[in-house]
C-alpha cells in the first residue's frame, strides 16, 4: 500500500469512528442533575416581550420552587445535538442579591441555567400550563 492509500484508509477509518461516536452521543445524550433552588426570596419572570414581573410573596415563591425543584434530574446539557433551546418565558431565581439561576419554558420544553451551564428537559403541555399558572399567567 502506498502513502496515498494509507492516508485515505486512515481518513475513512477516522470518519467511520467519528460517525459511530456521533451516533452514540445522539442516542445517549448527556444528562445532569441540579441542586434544588433553596433560600429563594425573589423570582423575576420575563414574558416573550421582555416585560418583567417580580414575585416577592413567600407562599408563591414556595409553590414555584416546589414545582421547579421536581425537575432537578435528567437535564440534557449543552453537548446535546442541537444545543439548548431558548425559552419564551423565563424566571430568574434570587436569594437576596445573589442570582441562583433561571428556569424557562417553551412550547414543549423546560430550560434552566445553573452552575454555569444551560440545560433543557422535555415537558408536556400540562406541565407547561402549570408553570404558566404558577408564575401568573405569562404565556409564549
Amino acid at each position: 500500500m502506498n502513502f496515498f492509500q494509507k492516508a485515505t484508509a486512515g481518513i475513512v477509518v477516522g470518519i467511520v469512528l467519528g460517525m459511530g461516536f456521533y451516533g452514540y452521543k445522539v442516542s445517549h445524550p448527556p444528562t445532569r442533575s441540579f441542586a434544588p433552588f433553596v433560600g429563594v426570596t425573589r423570582i423575576k419572570v420575563f414574558d416573550t416581550q421582555g416585560n418583567a414581573t417580580v414575585i416577592n410573596d413567600p407562599s408563591r415563591i414556595a409553590s414555584i420552587c416546589t414545582f421547579v425543584n421536581r425537575y432537578a434530574n435528567q437535564w440534557g446539557g449543552t453537548g446535546d445535538l442541537f444545543g439548548v433551546p431558548l425559552p419564551g418565558v423565563k424566571a430568574d431565581f434570587s436569594a437576596g442579591p445573589v442570582f441562583l439561576g433561571h428556569f424557562g419554558v417553551g412550547a414543549n420544553f423546560f430550560e434552566t441555567q445553573r452552575d454555569g451551564d444551560f440545560a433543557s428537559h422535555s415537558a408536556s403541555a400540562s406541565e407547561v400550563s402549570t408553570f404558566y399558572r404558577l408564575v401568573g399567567g405569562a404565556k409564549l
